[in-house]
């Protein structure tokens, strides 16, 4: 089975070409595992013992215990349906978007669920340990084996609809399937190595990280694929894109690889996350990376918010309250008496609010703003400090 390591995180600050990690706030000391998004302001994070929930974009996580054991995979098929795969052989189902969950037990195996994958509310299949693969047609009710011609685990399955599919798993093994699992068919992966991870961009374009810095690319739904040069020997679990050249891979040691042009070359990142701890996945949503690792953290990178310049926070500058529901002032400890410009930026690098603040008036209503993180951006003469801001109501 997968040796899995956390990963934090963590918000970004862009120096130069390169980005710096810093953690989030978590409420949970535990390895985590896995990280998913309902849509773009509600996720949920995996752990040992304990399900994390953001309802605001990920800026802020409350966790609540379970009495299953290690989640290592969420799917969602819907707003409102979601699935989650753990090592005590259960599959948990949620039809009111997380709020409750219930056991769905695939004909009770001594091996850990290691990933679902759901096409639709109904149609699913769950993978692990031993050449595992099961189906279910009815939601989780009742599940039936499929033939995977596997003894070894499966760490990764990913389903397009729900006749075509890809897993993947130990000694470089990846099977695909057209016709709903019925026969799955070795594909040829160019590596012996365990593979961990698979994302796809689209139906054509998929990467898959493994052990010692493997990563594969396909560019035909996974019918071949192409192994890629990183330079590292570091075992990487989790890889992510978010368009078609810009991606990160993640694994053991803290080690986080970054590439900008679809995989040819890849550097090395300061994740800010301890050589003793791995991290273990990695996502893309509301425009920034956010990645979990062992221990609780939670990282994600701000660079992508969009700013034009460089983060920079300035100890002289204070926002208060933070986080807010409905306004914010500005203490600039230098001069209270000089005039400010303030713009806040959301998450998509869209300037949402501007004013200018002078005298006595430190004050910025943000009502009509959505929940979620943003930009604080301050001005004055040749001056300038960046805040991050987080509002919830």
């Amino acid at each position: 089975m997968k040796k899995k390591l956390l990963l934090v995180l963590s918000l970004i600050v862009l120096q130069n070409s390169h980005a710096q990690w810093t953690k989030i706030t978590s409420p949970y000391a535990g390895n985590l595992w896995t990280i998913k998004f309902f849509d773009a302001q509600n996720g949920y994070i995996g752990g040992n013992t304990a399900i994390l929930k953001t309802t605001d974009g990920g800026a802020t996580w409350t966790s609540k215990s379970i009495s299953n054991f290690l989640i290592n995979s969420f799917s969602f098929p819907s707003a409102t349906v979601g699935y989650y795969g753990c090592n005590n052989n259960i599959v948990a189902k949620t039809t009111d978007a997380g709020v409750i969950w219930t056991n769905q037990n695939p004909n009770a195996s001594p091996y850990a669920i290691l990933s679902v994958s759901f096409p639709t509310v109904t149609t699913g299949y769950a993978v692990g340990d031993a050449g595992t693969i099961r189906k279910t047609t009815d939601g989780g009710t009742t599940w039936a084996t499929q033939a995977s011609g596997l003894t070894t685990g499966i760490e990764e399955v990913h389903f397009f609809d729900v006749n075509t599919g890809i897993c993947i798993g130990d000694g470089g093994k990846i099977k695909r399937t057209t016709n709903g699992g019925a026969t799955w068919v070795t594909t040829a992966s160019g590596t012996t190595q365990n593979l961990y991870d698979i994302f796809f961009l689209d139906t054509n374009t998929g990467f898959i990280a493994g052990g010692t810095g493997t990563v594969l690319k396909t560019i035909n739904g996974g019918q071949t694929w192409s192994v890629l040069t990183t330079g590292i020997t570091s075992w990487l679990y989790s890889i992510c894109f978010k368009d078609a050249l810009t991606g990160y891979a993640a694994g053991a040691q803290g080690k986080i690889i970054k590439t900008i042009d679809g995989g040819l070359t890849w550097t090395s990142e300061v994740s800010g996350v301890s050589s003793a701890k791995g991290i273990n996945d990695i996502i893309y949503i509301n425009n920034r990376f956010i990645a979990v690792t062992d221990q609780g953290e939670i990282i994600t990178d701000v660079a992508t918010l969009g700013t034009a310049e460089n983060i920079r926070e300035d100890a002289a500058v204070i926002v208060y309250p933070n986080p807010t529901s409905d306004s914010f002032s500005v203490d600039y400890h230098n001069d209270e008496n000089l005039t400010l410009k303030v713009n806040i930026i959301d998450a998509n690098g869209v300037k949402v609010k501007s004013k200018i603040l002078d005298g006595n008036q430190r004050t910025v209503n943000v009502k009509d703003l959505s929940n979620g993180v943003y930009i604080v951006e301050i001005k004055a003469g040749q001056f300038s400090a960046t805040k991050k801001l987080i509002i919830k109501k």
